[in-house]
């Protein structure tokens, strides 16, 4: 086993250096800079991580208080993240959600549609010129060639966007003046509104970005853990590994991302319960976001 551990050390270094090589030479081709919107207030939510920073939640939530201000949101998902867009398309009422392969392209293509036009992802391309780019951090390091996958946890750099605006997250919301958002689990239900009773034990059966962070959200939340089963982000076999799990007729508990890969039948299964994430934003984060929806220039709260 440490025989094997050193060989792959090296090759995952690598590996990301070929990585890296590929992401520098995407920005000097094809990601140049280009013409910025003209009409549309445009903000990029991205994170280092190669997933599991909580992007989609946020802009769900962010596009919420967008609207309530009156403001009309477009919100763009990569055509890869299918699961995604169908979870924003039920859920972020009130606000059309676009599935696309180029999201530059398609925010060009909406620019003075829609007051806001928010990208859930797309840090990496750097065609985005005068848009509002904010990176979601949970204290991991994006500083080398080391913290870049395969080799550790990251896609990009800090230094790859020095003009974005970082974003302290915590899954704790223990003391708000200390971050700039929190996530946490809000409720545990089923589709026929009943709440899982604390102290049930459940499975877990997800396929997201940090499945440990949510399988720890769960404990926290009350609900005992027996089994945990992780699948890849935006699987397309979950339905099939999640039907087989529900033979044992124990309660599972998934995300909502989870929740909106099912077909409406698979839905209606009582065994199957949601975890509904709540999604707090700290007043001075939140008021900062108004401002920008609105065309008001002000500078960044000291919360983020």
């Amino acid at each position: 086993m440490l025989r094997l551990f050193s060989f792959l050390a090296p090759l995952r270094i690598l590996l990301a250096c070929i990585y890296r090589a590929g992401f520098c030479a995407l920005r000097l081709t094809r990601y140049r800079p280009r013409t910025p919107l003209q009409k549309s207030s445009l903000i990029v939510i991205g994170s280092h991580l190669a997933g599991g920073a909580g992007k989609t939640p946020f802009v769900q939530k962010i596009a919420e208080i967008f609207r309530f201000e009156g403001k009309s949101v477009a919100i763009l998902c990569h055509r890869a993240a299918w699961d995604e867009f169908r979870m924003l398309r039920s859920t972020a009422r009130g606000t059309v959600v676009f599935k696309t392969a180029d999201r530059f392209l398609t925010a060009q293509n909406l620019d003075g549609k829609y007051d806001v036009i928010l990208c859930d992802g797309g840090l990496e391309d750097t065609r985005f010129v005068n848009a509002n780019v904010f990176v979601l951090r949970w204290n991991e390091r994006a500083k080398s060639l080391l913290d870049l996958i395969p080799a550790g946890p990251c896609v990009s750099l800090e230094k790859d966007h020095p003009e974005a605006l970082k974003v302290r997250c915590s899954r704790t919301p223990v003391n708000m003046n200390s971050f700039a958002v929190t996530f946490s689990v809000d409720s545990v239900i089923n589709f026929r509104g009943e709440n899982l009773s604390r102290g049930t034990l459940v499975k877990i059966v997800t396929g997201i970005g940090d499945p440990e962070r949510f399988a720890k959200d769960i404990s926290d939340f009350g609900i005992p853990v027996k089994r945990k089963i992780f699948l890849p982000d935006h699987s397309k076999s979950y339905g099939k590994r999640l039907r087989k799990e529900l033979s044992e007729k124990i309660p599972i508990v998934l995300t909502e991302k989870d929740f909106a890969r099912l077909e409406d039948d698979e839905k209606e299964n009582p065994l199957l319960y949601v975890a509904k994430e709540r999604v707090q934003i700290h007043p001075e984060f939140e008021n900062y976001l108004k401002a920008l929806a609105g065309g008001a220039a002000r500078n960044p709260p000291s919360t983020l």
